[in-house]
């Protein structure tokens, strides 16, 4: 009988991450590069927002798909009206991916079809409600924007994001 003895280096989770990422990468890139570009690497690649849609379910619950330039962007399922609210400092792109999307202004309300966008520009009040069942839309806004606004916090108040 012949026994065989497993040696694992201390370093075997960096080895191990290395050959996780090798393929991700073509092979003249340093192994000490990869890890500083892996995630930008990543979002070379198309994003499917349909499959990111089928991770969750919730409303009102954005999630981080991607970032641009400090800008995050981000999926929502918005189901009814939101909450009155304004960013000082930031605007806000709601591009609607699926349904329609209502957005109140205090002088008006505009609605909002598939394949079409508003920009809510920084310190301009608005409610965002779904007509009909739900809405998905994307996001596009700097990555200190809170959905609830500068005002106080709520039960609808999302401060950690989760990426997707």
């Amino acid at each position: 009988m012949c026994k065989v003895l497993f040696v694992i280096p201390e370093n075997a989770r960096a080895f191990i991450r290395d050959l996780e990422t090798a393929s991700l990468f073509p092979s003249w890139i340093p192994v000490q590069d990869r890890d500083d570009n892996i995630e930008k690497f990543k979002m070379t690649h198309p994003i499917d927002l349909a499959q990111k849609f089928s991770l969750f379910s919730e409303p009102w619950q954005p999630k981080i798909v991607g970032e641009v330039n400090g800008m995050h962007v981000k999926l929502a399922r918005l189901q009814g009206a939101f909450e009155w609210h304004s960013h000082e400092k930031e605007d806000e792109m709601f591009f609607v991916v699926e349904g329609v999307l209502i957005m109140k202004f205090r002088d008006r309300t505009e609605r909002i079809t598939q394949g079409q966008f508003i920009i809510v520009p920084a310190g301009v009040e608005h409610l965002p409600s779904s007509e009909g069942d739900e809405c998905k839309i994307m996001l596009f806004e700097p990555a200190s924007t809170l959905n609830t606004g500068d005002g106080e916090t709520s039960a609808r108040t999302v401060t950690e994001l989760e990426r997707i």
